[in-house]
């Protein structure tokens, strides 16, 4: 979902109302819960965006949250609900991305917690700086809902590229992945081996008829990326993506095959010497715009420009010989 540019979306803002989201926790066993909005496991496949999806893990000594929500309403509401299940200590916060919607609440989470984000989200972060990160937020879920009591709170614990941070719960480990770039360069995906769960932030917004935010301007790195976790993951392997219901890795592929034929189609019309206006023209994809009402702004005017471009970069770097 939405990072630091509002665009040009058709859907009314808020595009989810923060002020009605309820929260609850799905119990995925061995001390893991999912956290999704109560209308989730019924309007994610009608294509109505959700709120955010995180999560909580509860270990021996203590718990790690995923996710600290966009408003201080909805942090809270991932409180409660951890007050609810187990009355072990918050020690640990991970973030997934560098998306406000994920990451801030950070300031309401306990003051002794570590928060956890990749060093890449970090540093946008810090370029940018949060008060035009709450103004884009804002821009697409509305004034007066809370993003403008936001204090900053950075992460604590920093994943670089490629790497990997085990955090022991006692006796309960939860792994913190960089496993490529989803959608942004700073995603990280949390994972449980012991109850085979995965928390994947915006790198896998939600299953059919959700198509990928491709807000970040590269293609080819998400479609590799999301084969290559979805070949990984176990076939029992429960997902909980970045604004959904819960899921199992076969509700990946209607959201990797996009990518994948994105890819390939735009790459096809670079070497047939096509415009972009061309492009769109020649490849609606149709077989993809199977109900999400934000499929021809998302299709249309953010991810085949950004795939094109992207192609046709390559390919006159090829030429040049670069």
């Amino acid at each position: 979902m939405p990072g630091t540019d509002k665009g040009n979306t058709p859907w009314p803002v808020p595009i989810w109302d923060a002020d009605t989201v309820r929260l609850m926790s799905q119990d995925l066993g061995e001390g893991v819960f999912a956290v999704v909005a109560d209308t989730a496991d019924v309007q994610t496949t009608e294509g109505v965006p959700q709120a955010t999806s995180g999560g909580f893990v509860v270990g021996g000594e203590a718990v790690m949250v995923i996710e600290s929500m966009m408003t201080p309403g909805l942090a809270r509401q991932v409180l409660d609900l951890v007050a609810a299940t187990t009355g072990k200590p918050i020690r640990y916060v991970g973030v997934t991305s560098d998306h406000g919607d994920h990451f801030f609440g950070n300031y309401l989470m306990p003051e002794d917690a570590r928060i956890i984000q990749h060093e890449n989200a970090a540093r946008g972060i810090a370029e940018t700086g949060i008060e035009p990160r709450k103004k884009a937020q804002m821009g697409w879920f509305d004034v007066g809902k809370g993003i403008e009591e936001v204090e900053y709170r950075p992460a604590d614990l920093l994943v670089g590229e490629g790497g990997r941070l085990v955090v022991d719960l006692g006796g309960h480990v939860v792994e913190v992945l960089d496993l490529g770039q989803g959608q942004t360069p700073g995603d990280l995906w949390y994972w449980d081996p012991k109850a085979k769960a995965a928390f994947a932030g915006n790198a896998f917004i939600c299953e059919r008829p959700a198509i990928p935010w491709l807000l970040d301007g590269v293609a080819e790195k998400p479609a590799q990326t999301l084969r290559k976790i979805h070949d990984w993951l176990p076939d029992d392997a429960r997902i909980v993506p970045g604004h959904g219901r819960v899921t199992d890795k076969n509700g990946m592929l209607f959201f990797i095959e996009y990518l994948e034929t994105l890819v390939a189609h735009t790459r096809s019309a670079v070497e047939q010497g096509l415009t972009l206006d061309q492009t769109k023209a020649e490849f609606p994809m149709p077989e993809f715009d199977a109900g999400y009402p934000l499929f021809n702004w998302l299709h249309f005017d953010v991810n085949i420009p950004c795939a094109y471009n992207e192609a046709a970069a390559a390919a006159a770097s090829r030429r040049s010989g670069t």
